[in-house]
Protein backbone atom coordinates (compact mmCIF):
# COMPACT_ATOMS: atom_id res chain seq x y z
CA UNK A 1 0.00 0.00 0.00
CA UNK A 2 2.91 2.33 0.63
CA UNK A 3 3.91 2.09 -3.03
CA UNK A 4 0.37 2.86 -4.21
CA UNK A 5 0.11 5.88 -1.92
CA UNK A 6 3.52 7.17 -3.14
CA UNK A 7 2.40 6.74 -6.77
CA UNK A 8 -0.93 8.38 -5.98
CA UNK A 9 0.85 11.30 -4.29
CA UNK A 10 3.24 11.59 -7.28
CA UNK A 11 0.32 11.74 -9.71
CA UNK A 12 -1.40 14.40 -7.60
CA UNK A 13 1.85 16.41 -7.50
CA UNK A 14 2.24 16.15 -11.29
CA UNK A 15 -1.34 17.26 -11.81
CA UNK A 16 -0.84 20.12 -9.37
CA UNK A 17 2.38 21.24 -11.03
CA UNK A 18 0.73 21.00 -14.46
CA UNK A 19 -2.25 23.04 -13.24
CA UNK A 20 0.11 25.60 -11.70
CA UNK A 21 2.04 25.85 -14.97
CA UNK A 22 -1.19 26.26 -16.98
CA UNK A 23 -2.35 28.93 -14.53
CA UNK A 24 0.94 30.82 -14.91
CA UNK A 25 0.64 30.73 -18.71
CA UNK A 26 -2.98 31.95 -18.50
CA UNK A 27 -2.04 34.77 -16.10
CA UNK A 28 0.85 35.76 -18.37
CA UNK A 29 -1.49 35.91 -21.38
CA UNK A 30 -3.97 38.02 -19.44
CA UNK A 31 -1.22 40.43 -18.37
CA UNK A 32 0.02 40.73 -21.96
CA UNK A 33 -3.54 41.38 -23.16
CA UNK A 34 -4.00 44.05 -20.49
CA UNK A 35 -0.70 45.71 -21.49
CA UNK A 36 -1.70 45.76 -25.16
CA UNK A 37 -5.15 47.10 -24.33
CA UNK A 38 -3.72 50.00 -22.33
CA UNK A 39 -0.89 50.81 -24.75
CA UNK A 40 -1.77 53.66 -27.12
CA UNK A 41 -2.38 52.59 -30.68
CA UNK A 42 0.27 53.59 -33.17
CA UNK A 43 -0.85 56.72 -35.04
CA UNK A 44 -2.24 55.92 -38.45
CA UNK A 45 -1.23 57.78 -41.58
CA UNK A 46 -3.73 60.58 -42.33
CA UNK A 47 -5.92 60.25 -45.38
CA UNK A 48 -4.17 62.87 -47.53
CA UNK A 49 -6.21 65.05 -49.87
CA UNK A 50 -5.92 63.97 -53.50
CA UNK A 51 -5.46 66.59 -56.17
CA UNK A 52 -8.47 65.26 -58.11
CA UNK A 53 -10.71 66.08 -55.11
CA UNK A 54 -9.45 69.62 -54.59
CA UNK A 55 -9.84 72.99 -56.28
CA UNK A 56 -7.69 76.10 -55.91
CA UNK A 57 -8.54 79.78 -56.17
CA UNK A 58 -6.64 82.97 -55.40
CA UNK A 59 -8.28 85.49 -53.09
CA UNK A 60 -6.50 88.84 -53.53
CA UNK A 61 -5.41 90.64 -50.40
CA UNK A 62 -3.90 94.03 -49.85
CA UNK A 63 -0.83 95.81 -51.12
CA UNK A 64 1.80 97.84 -49.39
CA UNK A 65 5.45 98.90 -49.53
CA UNK A 66 5.99 97.25 -52.91
CA UNK A 67 4.42 93.94 -51.86
CA UNK A 68 1.24 92.19 -52.88
CA UNK A 69 -0.69 89.75 -50.69
CA UNK A 70 -3.18 86.99 -51.45
CA UNK A 71 -4.59 83.77 -50.05
CA UNK A 72 -4.37 80.59 -52.04
CA UNK A 73 -7.65 78.85 -51.11
CA UNK A 74 -7.63 75.03 -51.22
CA UNK A 75 -11.14 73.55 -51.25
CA UNK A 76 -12.07 69.93 -50.59
CA UNK A 77 -14.67 69.36 -53.31
CA UNK A 78 -15.13 65.68 -52.46
CA UNK A 79 -17.55 63.78 -50.22
CA UNK A 80 -14.60 62.49 -48.15
CA UNK A 81 -12.66 63.90 -45.22
CA UNK A 82 -8.98 64.40 -46.03
CA UNK A 83 -5.90 66.10 -44.59
CA UNK A 84 -3.24 68.55 -45.71
CA UNK A 85 0.06 69.43 -44.06
CA UNK A 86 3.18 71.32 -45.06
CA UNK A 87 3.52 73.65 -48.05
CA UNK A 88 2.12 73.67 -51.58
CA UNK A 89 4.40 73.70 -54.63
CA UNK A 90 4.01 76.62 -57.05
CA UNK A 91 5.12 77.45 -60.60
CA UNK A 92 4.42 80.64 -62.50
CA UNK A 93 3.51 79.94 -66.14
CA UNK A 94 3.41 82.11 -69.26
CA UNK A 95 0.43 82.27 -71.64
CA UNK A 96 1.64 79.12 -73.42
CA UNK A 97 1.94 77.15 -70.16
CA UNK A 98 5.72 77.28 -70.08
CA UNK A 99 7.41 77.74 -66.67
CA UNK A 100 8.67 81.20 -65.72
CA UNK A 101 11.29 81.89 -63.05
CA UNK A 102 9.67 80.89 -59.74
CA UNK A 103 11.33 80.70 -56.37
CA UNK A 104 9.13 79.66 -53.44
CA UNK A 105 10.24 80.68 -49.95
CA UNK A 106 8.64 78.94 -46.97
CA UNK A 107 7.72 81.44 -44.29
CA UNK A 108 8.50 80.46 -40.69
CA UNK A 109 5.94 78.39 -38.86
CA UNK A 110 5.55 74.75 -37.97
CA UNK A 111 3.23 73.02 -40.47
CA UNK A 112 0.20 71.57 -38.68
CA UNK A 113 -2.16 68.86 -39.80
CA UNK A 114 -5.29 70.45 -41.29
CA UNK A 115 -8.25 68.10 -41.65
CA UNK A 116 -10.89 69.12 -44.17
CA UNK A 117 -14.42 67.79 -44.03
CA UNK A 118 -16.24 67.69 -47.38
CA UNK A 119 -16.43 71.17 -48.91
CA UNK A 120 -14.25 72.81 -46.24
CA UNK A 121 -11.30 75.03 -47.15
CA UNK A 122 -7.71 75.63 -46.12
CA UNK A 123 -5.46 78.54 -47.10
CA UNK A 124 -1.85 79.32 -47.82
CA UNK A 125 -0.87 82.96 -47.38
CA UNK A 126 1.27 84.37 -50.21
CA UNK A 127 3.19 87.57 -50.75
CA UNK A 128 5.57 88.79 -53.42
CA UNK A 129 7.44 91.93 -54.41
CA UNK A 130 6.66 94.18 -57.35
CA UNK A 131 9.87 96.18 -56.83
CA UNK A 132 12.87 95.25 -59.01
CA UNK A 133 15.90 93.94 -57.14
CA UNK A 134 19.51 93.29 -58.10
CA UNK A 135 19.97 93.23 -61.88
CA UNK A 136 16.23 93.36 -62.70
CA UNK A 137 15.22 96.20 -65.03
CA UNK A 138 13.57 99.30 -63.61
CA UNK A 139 12.32 100.73 -66.92
CA UNK A 140 10.07 97.76 -67.79
CA UNK A 141 8.57 94.77 -65.94
CA UNK A 142 11.14 93.16 -63.62
CA UNK A 143 10.22 89.66 -64.86
CA UNK A 144 7.95 88.29 -67.58
CA UNK A 145 4.34 88.61 -66.47
CA UNK A 146 2.76 85.27 -65.63
CA UNK A 147 -0.60 84.25 -67.08
CA UNK A 148 -1.24 81.48 -64.55
CA UNK A 149 -0.03 79.74 -61.41
CA UNK A 150 0.36 75.94 -61.31
CA UNK A 151 -0.29 74.49 -57.82
CA UNK A 152 0.58 71.02 -56.48
CA UNK A 153 -0.44 69.67 -53.08
CA UNK A 154 2.01 68.24 -50.57
CA UNK A 155 2.01 64.45 -50.12
CA UNK A 156 1.14 63.94 -53.77
CA UNK A 157 3.03 63.39 -56.97
CA UNK A 158 3.45 66.71 -58.78
CA UNK A 159 1.16 66.84 -61.78
CA UNK A 160 2.00 69.77 -64.03
CA UNK A 161 -1.23 71.41 -65.05
CA UNK A 162 -3.28 69.75 -62.26
CA UNK A 163 -4.69 72.97 -60.92
CA UNK A 164 -3.73 76.00 -62.89
CA UNK A 165 -5.32 79.25 -61.76
CA UNK A 166 -5.32 82.57 -63.59
CA UNK A 167 -2.63 85.02 -62.47
CA UNK A 168 -3.84 88.62 -62.80
CA UNK A 169 -1.37 90.18 -60.39
CA UNK A 170 1.44 91.41 -62.64
CA UNK A 171 5.09 90.42 -62.61
CA UNK A 172 6.74 88.81 -59.60
CA UNK A 173 10.05 90.52 -58.93
CA UNK A 174 13.15 89.22 -57.16
CA UNK A 175 13.47 86.44 -59.76
CA UNK A 176 9.88 85.24 -59.28
CA UNK A 177 10.07 84.92 -55.48
CA UNK A 178 6.79 84.06 -53.75
CA UNK A 179 6.76 83.74 -49.96
CA UNK A 180 4.20 81.24 -48.66
CA UNK A 181 2.95 80.12 -45.26
CA UNK A 182 2.34 76.53 -44.28
CA UNK A 183 -1.18 75.37 -45.07
CA UNK A 184 -3.60 76.78 -42.48
CA UNK A 185 -7.19 75.95 -41.54
CA UNK A 186 -9.36 78.26 -43.56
Amino acid sequence: MGTVNKAHVGIRRAIGIGALGASMVFIGQMAASAENASAPAAPSEPSWCHQDDMSVTIKPGGAGAGHRYADLVLANDSDNTCSLQSYVSLRLLDAKGKPLPTRVVHLPGKPKLVTLEPFERAVTRMDWSVVPTGDEPVDRPCQPTAASLDVDLPHSTPEPGWNVVAWNYGPVCNKGTINISPILAG
